[in-house]
């Protein structure tokens, strides 16, 4: 009986070190996400109006392969912070929040954002486009910046992407994920130079890893 229990065990062993090892591969990718800041000047007054605006194709452009996806309906959950520039010495992590120094409102009257540091940019989808439109109104002097993001999906650090965007193969599991979104604010017009890195410290290491600063923040002063 004992030669017959390690006789199955063994069997078991052996079975188990040959079956083909699962493995899992995660793939990231990175879209492009076009934004206009409008009246686009450097200096505004209390009480104007900053209008945000997005409209762009469900086949969205992906920067790692040069090529366009094809994704519907999905939630982007993009996000943007507010910050008012009082120390040049310190990053922009470290200013502080603004969001309590301007109302803001969606096209449809709707409230956009809560208390914090975040402000909710959702997309509304129809007829395979993307659209979002929203405005600003300053309600204090001072130098401020708007700095677009992603909200990210928890402990796991990345918006998970629907799995036809990165098929399995036997043998290989993958998980599509949202990198980075390379925002793209005003083609790059967004004050960076003249206004932002006379009043904010330089992006150092990797706080915004590989996205371009001049793109993701928009910089400009309330008189």
């Amino acid at each position: 009986m004992n030669r017959l229990i390690i006789s199955f065990m063994l069997y078991l062993f052996l079975a188990a070190c040959n079956k083909e090892k699962l493995v899992y591969e995660r793939v990231y990718f990175e879209f492009e996400m076009p934004f206009s800041i409008s009246p686009g000047k450097d200096t505004v007054k209390v009480g104007d109006t900053l209008t945000i605006k997005s409209s762009l194709s469900d086949s969205l452009f992906e920067y790692r392969t040069q090529k366009k996806y094809y994704l519907p309906d999905f939630n982007f959950q993009n996000y943007i912070s507010l910050y008012q520039l009082t120390d040049s010495g310190k990053y922009l992590g470290n200013q502080p929040i603004a969001d309590k120094k301007f109302k803001f409102f969606s096209k449809d009257g709707r409230y956009v954002g809560g208390d914090g540091q975040f402000v909710d940019l959702p997309f509304v989808y129809a007829n395979h486009r993307y659209v979002h439109e929203s405005y600003f109104i300053p309600q204090v002097p001072g130098v401020y910046t708007f700095f677009m993001g992603l909200f990210y999906n928890g402990s796991q650090g990345y918006l998970n992407l629907p799995q036809e965007l990165a098929p399995n193969e036997p043998g290989i599991k993958r998980f599509p994920v949202i990198q980075y979104v390379r925002y793209k604010i005003n083609e790059g017009q967004t004050h960076y130079d003249e206004l932002f890195l006379q009043h904010c410290k330089r992006f150092g290491g990797d706080t915004i890893k590989q996205l371009n600063p001049r793109f993701v923040n928009y910089t400009f002063v309330v008189k």
